[in-house]
């Protein structure tokens, strides 16, 4: 009986390779599956020109690389210094001299590989310039790969110990054995984009004859990616569907408590947070654990939609969490409960922070009695809520603010403290709709757009840090007409290796100014001290605060009218959105200022531009993701980044698009696929290691 698709694709390496073979490719590959190693496909390609002579290399495009016939004259022996160069006269087919040059080659090796009066064949750039020409590195070849012309060679990325060409080799012994597997694509789908067959797409890359095979808009290229985020889809969508089977809690929709909060609240909520509430209370009506994502601008009042969340499970007789990823954030969150709470219901309220034992051992054990007898009804605090001595009578609700700052396994050890308890994530950051789909496509989204009336726009400008003290002179100017500011630096302390002014140094400079009306807040000031300054800073005692990224998010002090932010260029644009999203709080007009250094990149004047032009958090992520490809929407990763190994999800969201609504077709017509092993959407999640099916 023949081999199927499936039966190839799933084998380990170990069938068709030596061990020490196997090993590398499954190293190169990330996995020991043949469809591991084929789906690890080049990222461009060289083209080689077989030429008859040296001189022909003058006709080749730059970076064109060219194929020779050499006779090896001789080895001229290198000089003792490690650095210097290993030779190899040589003649090509016309008679004229040249070189080969190996940089830190083995002699033994090399003598080997070109023994004196034979014939070789290499492959790499000709400088036909010099005289004798000259070629570095090349690479020996057993034979011509054609009769003339040009051959195309496929790029991958490697690992040490395999070349480039052992890839290619490898890769094209399996595609002989693979025979192609059932579409999981429809033939609509198929037509209207042009994309050939799960196997001929990757024979078109192993086997690419033209560099525009190669390209990432080919149409091969294309289909693999949208294989990958189909498989995605299909997995997140199998997820969603398994939240909604997890049997949850109903809270009985009496809310008198959250009622007379909300009539005791000096404002109205806004139509969005209005509309998030009964989203979340939707969910928590349903015997399903809610999963939700409670995503918004920068000031929307996300806290108070959780609190509102927070208030029904408490009423029901439930206790809840609030998850933080910093003591500042956790103490802000508490102040602020502790605020608006109504003070005819009050709600047994605690704090607990990982330095409480340090502070009181005793206030400590007596926080851990009330959660678990029950006395305590809603517990505010950070990675300390996750200790195991942390017990809950009948926790119900968990809230994680920023919880892109905890991973799932830390976000699961809270939640399975209680009894199929309900999840409310928050996000101070607005994500695009590509990191939705991405990202949070197993989660229900409600999102924040609108902030509360009468706040101003906060003016943001730019300016060259060497123009420093003329800045020092205006903020003295806004600090004597009663102004508070902020003052943002990229480092605690200065530091040899990074030319950045610290925290602590602009501290010094600015204390010399303007005295004990500077105050400085970082992560390696002590709980006590902490507090002491943000409260002298809330109660006005302090009008500057050098700060560090602790106050990028959660911390709301309304007087504040002032953010300077230092090296600006070093921090991502949704960082610089929560910065600034810092000041304009209250009723007064606020304001922005980055200080940039000198050389500033293309790139980073752009993103200080765009920064500086657009106010709205959704718009400015998404440009965020085109200028960065992606990035950490925290902001403390510059560089781009991507869960997918085929493609750029940023640069296709139409392919992004496709996947989704095909992924949500298929869960809709047949939700229950996954459960026929020979299904092709099945064999696709096995593929990219996806889903229930996966390995």
């Amino acid at each position: 009986m023949p081999e199927t698709g499936e039966d190839v694709i799933f084998r380990r390496l170990e069938d068709f390779f030596a061990p020490p073979v196997g090993r590398l490719l499954k190293r190169c590959a990330g996995g020991d599956r043949v469809g591991d190693v084929l789906l690890h496909v080049p990222t461009h390609g060289v083209r080689r020109q077989i030429l008859k002579g040296a001189q022909e290399a003058q006709r080749l495009e730059k970076g064109a690389c060219g194929i020779l016939s050499v006779l090896v004259q001789g080895h001229v022996t290198p000089a003792r210094s490690s650095r210097a160069p290993y030779r190899i006269q040589v003649e090509d087919a016309e008679g004229i001299p040249g070189e080969l040059v190996f940089f830190h080659g083995k002699a033994s090796f090399l003598r080997h590989r070109f023994p004196t009066g034979r014939q070789r064949i290499v492959s790499g750039m000709v400088d036909a310039s010099a005289f004798p020409f000259r070629m570095v590195h090349p690479e020996c070849l057993a034979s011509f790969p054609g009769s003339e012309g040009a051959v195309i060679e496929p790029v991958y990325p490697l690992t040490a110990g395999l070349s480039n060409r052992a890839m290619g080799t490898c890769c094209k012994k399996l595609l002989t054995r693979l025979p192609d597997l059932p579409e999981w694509i429809p033939e609509e789908v198929r037509q209207r984009f042009h994309w050939p067959s799960w196997r001929e797409a990757l024979k078109a890359l192993h086997e690419a004859r033209t560099l525009s095979a190669l390209a990432l808009e080919a149409p091969a290229r294309q289909r693999l990616f949208f294989d990958e985020l189909l498989a995605h889809q299909l997995a997140l969508g199998l997820l969603r569907m398994r939240h909604q089977e997890v049997v949850g809690r109903c809270f009985p929709t009496s809310i008198t408590l959250r009622t007379q909060w909300l009539h005791a609240l000096p404002f109205t909520l806004t139509s969005d947070q209005t509309r998030a509430l009964e989203e979340i209370d939707e969910d928590l009506s349903k015997p399903v654990a809610m999963a939700r994502l409670l995503q918004g601008e920068v000031g929307s009042g996300k806290t108070l939609v959780a609190l509102g969340a927070l208030l029904r499970v408490v009423e029901a007789g439930a206790q809840a969490a609030i998850l933080a990823p910093t003591e500042v954030l956790a103490r802000q969150h508490y102040d602020t409960i502790l605020r608006l709470m109504p003070p005819q219901h009050p709600v047994a309220l605690a704090l607990l922070v990982g330095k409480t034992a340090a502070a009181d051992r005793r206030a400590q054990r007596k926080i851990f009695q009330d959660l678990a007898s029950g006395r305590l009804q809603l517990v505010v605090g950070t990675h300390a809520l996750l200790e195991p001595k942390v017990m809950f009578h009948d926790l119900g609700l968990v809230v994680i603010d920023e919880q892109h700052r905890f991973g799932v396994r830390q976000r699961q050890k809270l939640e399975q403290k209680g009894s199929n308890c309900a999840c409310l994530s928050l996000s101070a950051t607005p994500i695009p709709r590509t990191l939705l789909l991405t990202e949070y496509g197993d989660l229900a989204i409600s999102t924040l757009r609108e902030k509360p009336a009468g706040r101003p726009p906060v003016t943001t400008r730019i300016q060259e840090l060497s123009q420093v003290d003329a800045v020092m002179m205006r903020l003295e100017t806004q600090l004597e007409g009663g102004e508070q500011a902020f003052w943002v630096c990229p480092l605690v302390e200065e530091s040899e290796k990074v030319d950045l002014m610290a925290a602590e140094c602009r501290f010094e400079s600015l204390k010399e100014r303007f005295g004990a009306r500077v105050g400085v807040l970082h992560g390696r000031l002590s709980s006590e001290e902490k507090h002491a300054v943000l409260t002298a800073f809330l109660e006005r005692r302090i009008s500057v605060l050098v700060a560090t990224t602790v106050i990028e998010v959660g911390l709301d002090v309304p007087s504040a009218t002032i953010m300077i932010i230092e090296h600006a260029e070093r921090f991502g644009l949704s960082q610089l959105h929560q910065l600034r999203g810092r000041v304009g709080r209250g009723e007064a007009p606020a304001f922005c200022l980055l200080l940039y250094a000198r050389p500033l990149s293309p790139l980073a004047y752009q993103r200080l531009q765009a920064f500086k032009e657009i106010s709205d958090g959704f718009s400015l992520a998404e440009k965020d993701l085109r200028l960065r490809g992606g990035g950490d929407l925290s902001g403390t990763q510059q560089s781009g980044f991507s869960i997918f190994r085929l493609g750029n999800v940023y640069e296709h969201p139409d392919l992004l698009e496709e996947a989704h609504a095909l992924a949500g077709d298929v869960l809709t017509r047949t939700p229950r696929f996954f459960e026929d092993p020979a299904d092709s959407r099945s064999v696709l999640l096995k593929l990219f290691g996806k889903g229930p099916v996966a390995e």
